[in-house]
């Protein structure tokens, strides 16, 4: 793991992490900025929890460990209503953890057939996409109760990444990108 530092055109990489276990590769890293801890997902499923020091090197603080080494090829985090931290797997599983002393599991859930290729979050919200063609909705209330709002389906499609527009407090856009797709894919005034 490297830390880019400077401005202008003056930029550098000082290296703050380095795996010397058997973990295979990293997948995915997120940050959130409330709890400011940095997480890392590898290939055998694990995710490491991390806080960055003063002296600019990482220090690990947990390590979830993935007793069935199913990949995490996606991470989210996301602020309200607490810290937690949002990992997609290869099987469709999206799992929940809170991001505070504990790091508790939350839930799991399994509201995609195939690989997870994408997490974003948004305010209390979770969109995902899979291959199963589908981006999902959920939301997330103050009890840490997860409700599947809305699924939309690409036909045809395999989303890869995703991203929000928001238009109002209740209602989104989202660009999804798709894999051997040359097209942007648009879906608009989705209620939240």
């Amino acid at each position: 793991m490297f830390i880019l530092i400077g401005s202008d055109q003056a930029w550098k990489t000082k290296q703050i992490y380095l795996n010397n276990n058997s973990y295979g590769i990293a997948t995915d890293i997120t940050f959130e900025k409330t709890s400011r801890l940095i997480t890392c997902s590898y290939e055998n499923g694990d995710i490491f929890i991390m806080t960055l020091k003063n002296d600019g090197n990482i220090q690990v603080i947990k390590q979830l460990e993935n007793s069935l080494n199913i990949p995490t090829f996606c991470l989210a985090s996301i602020s309200a209503p607490s810290p937690l931290l949002i990992a997609g797997y290869i099987n469709g599983e999206i799992k929940i953890h809170k991001l505070t002393d504990s790091y508790d599991f939350v839930t799991s859930l399994g509201d995609h057939l195939r690989m997870i290729t994408s997490l974003v979050t948004y305010n209390n919200y979770i969109i995902s996409s899979g291959e199963d063609s589908y981006v999902n909705i959920f939301r997330i209330d103050d009890n840490l109760k997860i409700q599947l709002v809305s699924c939309h389906e690409i036909p045809n499609r395999i989303p890869v990444g995703l991203t929000i527009i928001p238009v109002s407090e209740k209602m989104i856009n989202i660009v999804v990108t798709c894999y051997d797709y040359n097209c942007l894919v648009y879906l608009d005034n989705i209620q939240l």
